[in-house]
């Protein structure tokens, strides 16, 4: 999850935030340590309290390709509300030719075969072009 960069009071109300919603830091427990992980361009990871599984990854948001995530998302509409998440050709561009893992390969190829109709194959050929300028 890309966040766009926080001073340091704003980080602790999210920090906070997130500890009365039951979620821990899975690589340090202080929020300084925390947000010292983040100015280093560091990955943090949460997950439910008294568990490790799932969790998710928290970072700044780096570069223009990162950043461009908060003009082109999607709505997620859930049970307990709205979550803005990145496009689907997005999502497809930066698991398929910016992380290249197998896993993320093949992420990318499910979301491809779900929403094959609804995609912009474009948009995804110019993300692509982005990504290997980085």
């Amino acid at each position: 999850m890309f966040i766009k960069k926080l001073p340091i009071d704003k980080f602790f109300e999210l920090f906070k935030e997130l500890k009365e919603n039951e979620f821990w830091c899975l690589n340090v427990e202080e929020p300084d340590e925390i947000y010292n992980y983040l100015m280093e361009i560091l990955p943090v990871r949460f997950a439910r309290i008294n568990q490790a599984i799932p969790n998710f990854e928290l970072k700044w948001s780096e570069n223009r390709i990162d950043s461009e995530i908060f003009s082109d998302f999607i709505i997620a509409i859930l049970p307990e509300g709205e979550l803005k998440i990145s496009s689907l050709e997005r999502h497809i561009a930066f698991k398929r030719y910016y992380l290249k893992s197998k896993k993320d390969i093949e992420d990318a190829i499910h979301v491809e075969e779900l929403f094959n109709d609804k995609l912009d194959k474009e948009k995804i050929n110019k993300l692509k072009k982005l990504i290997e300028e980085l």
